[in-house]
């Protein structure tokens, strides 16, 4: 399949528009496409002066006249035509799904960058902005263990809480189609669609006979944020920042204080494994804590990237004592859950 050349084109543009450093795109082009020549050893990627050379075997295959550096447009047509002759020349590439080597030309180009810049699969952004944003479901977190569904718990006020699930139960059935020995994935995308649509669950409680409730799905932002007491000390969990983690943490807060009452002893807020989210909901969580003063600002090279954030009076804990956990190695905040928000 031809590689969608607009879609090279648009990750040098917003590379070169957004990142804070000045790139060469060529160099970022090169080491993407050095990565994909890797999956087969008979191919190798190499720029000479002018050129881009593909080699079969070490020997020179074809050349490909590279454009300027800032020539976003030039580079990703590069980019594509080179991928183009490298799976006409290699049954290895040829064989490998578009995605496998898309991922792989971003890992080698992004290598270029930072750390933190990384490249999402389409699967991937779309989850990502699931949990960000929210989606059509039924409000529950499940696991798949040893091919049995479970329900790991379930979200206040939405269908799933209304219908009255509850944490352990096993699903058996999704719309009359058996989920036994599904990937977790399937069992997610058969729970979740479109907003004030039906979804009938079979449900096994206890070992008993199984029933089936039916659902109407609506609009589910992932929870990311978890209270729980622990003596006269509240201890919160802070998952990752979505478009609700501000409002959730205010409103657990209050819940804290009306649960422990006046022994409360301060906080723990617990963000280990949390990989991030939203800036503006970072800024926002930080706002209820600090009192005055510029709590973070972003600089780039234009200037739609200059941004200020700056603390407003209050402090939501009351001059309590916060301690505040963190990863000791940044690293550790990459998401691997095994859980996944359902719906």
């Amino acid at each position: 399949m031809t590689p969608p050349r607009e879609m090279f084109v648009s990750g040098y543009e917003k590379i070169e528009a957004v990142y804070i450093k000045e790139v060469k795109l060529g160099d970022l082009a090169v080491a993407g496409l050095t990565q994909v020549a890797s999956l087969d050893p008979t191919i190798t990627v190499a720029r000479r002066s002018d050129k881009v050379e593909l080699k079969v075997d070490g020997k020179d295959r074809t050349g490909f006249t590279t454009p300027a550096e800032d020539d976003a447009d030039g580079w990703g047509n590069l980019t594509a035509d080179v991928l183009v002759a490298a799976r006409a020349v290699s049954p290895q590439l040829t064989a490998k799904p578009n995605e496998d080597v898309y991922d792989a030309f971003f890992a080698g180009a992004l290598a270029k960058l930072d750390g933190f810049s990384r490249y999402s699969t389409a699967a991937e952004a779309a989850e990502n902005r699931a949990s960000r944003e929210g989606f059509g479901g039924i409000g529950i977190t499940v696991a798949v263990e040893k091919n049995v569904v479970r329900i790991v718990s379930v979200m206040n006020y939405t269908p799933g809480q209304r219908a009255g699930l509850k944490p352990d139960d096993v699903i058996a059935m999704v719309d009359g189609k058996p989920v036994a020995g599904l990937q977790q994935d399937q069992v997610i995308s058969m729970l979740r669609g479109p907003e004030d649509s039906h979804v009938n669950v079979s449900i096994i409680r206890g070992g008993g006979a199984p029933f089936v409730v039916d659902i109407t799905r609506a609009h589910i932002v992932p929870e990311t944020v978890t209270y729980e007491r622990k003596g006269n000390v509240a201890y919160i969990r802070l998952y990752s920042f979505n478009q609700n983690t501000a409002d959730s943490l205010r409103k657990e807060m209050l819940h804290a204080r009306q649960d422990i009452g006046a022994g409360l002893k301060g906080y723990i807020m617990d963000l280990r494994g949390n990989p991030g989210g939203l800036l503006d909901q970072s800024y926002e969580v930080s706002d209820l804590f600090i009192e005055h003063g510029r709590i973070v600002s972003t600089h780039g090279r234009i200037p739609d990237s200059h941004q200020y954030f700056e603390a407003r009076p209050g402090d939501i804990a009351r001059g309590l004592p916060v301690v505040v956990l963190v990863n000791g190695d940044l690293g550790v905040g990459r998401r691997d859950r095994r859980r996944r928000d359902a719906g």
